[in-house]
């Protein structure tokens, strides 16, 4: 009879747990699905917009941000639907949902296109030409598709773009057209202020002949 007291705790060693052995394994990992994510997906263009803290110090906002540059990229998910809800708080569109893409292919994507590696962050906006509709991100996730300790796939979760008046930057304003239809419009159906301006003129107070300065101090009483 074996005594189990004898059986080490420690791994046999068909095992390495090194950080580094597996990195051929990993690598074709990485190789297989993106390929598999480029096959037939969505094309989309990818808008990376600033965001210096340093615009505002205090609350740590930027309130004069401008999309930097544009590059193309492959999309995988399931796209969403194309549709509106009418509940009691009125006209509602699609909710958030998800799309996919590669670190390695949205890596070669953008240092192709604009000569740097850029990393997704929220308040970027993704175009996508099939519809003519741009979403913006709200989540930028890397946890789905992990494997030997690495994370290949960033996971982007994406809602309809609100326009917050983003500028277009003066370097790259002419590669961009396309979002310059979605952003600094003027977009207030209900904006009667040019009207109110207008119609207020006829009523401005003229002193000079609706009233008579007095003679004295006193007013001559």
């Amino acid at each position: 009879m074996s005594d189990w007291n004898s059986d080490s705790a420690l791994p046999s060693g068909y095992f390495n747990y090194t950080q580094s052995a597996y990195d051929n394994e990993s690598e074709l990992y990485e190789i297989l699905i993106t390929d598999m994510y480029n096959q037939n997906n969505l094309s989309a263009d990818y808008y990376e917009s600033t965001f210096d803290t340093s615009y505002d110090k205090l609350f740590g906002e930027d309130g004069d941000r401008y999309f930097k540059q544009k590059f193309t990229i492959i999309l995988h998910g399931e796209l969403p639907k194309e549709e509106q809800l009418w509940s009691r708080f009125g006209i509602e569109g699609i909710d958030n949902f998800q799309m996919f893409c590669t670190k390695r292919h949205f890596s070669a994507a953008s240092l192709a296109d604009t000569g740097d590696t850029v990393i997704p962050k929220v308040g970027d906006v993704i175009y996508t030409s099939y519809n003519n509709r741009i979403y913006e991100i709200r989540d930028v996730g890397q946890e789905e598709e992990m494997l030997h300790q690495r994370k290949h796939t960033w996971v982007f979760t994406l809602s309809p773009f609100t326009d917050t008046n983003i500028s277009l930057s003066a370097d790259t304003s002419a590669t961009m057209g396309d979002i310059s239809a979605f952003t600094n419009q003027d977009i207030d159906d209900f904006d009667i202020s040019e009207f109110i301006d207008n119609e207020l003129s006829a009523f401005d107070y003229d002193d000079s002949s609706e009233t008579e300065s007095p003679d004295s101090i006193w007013g001559d009483y």
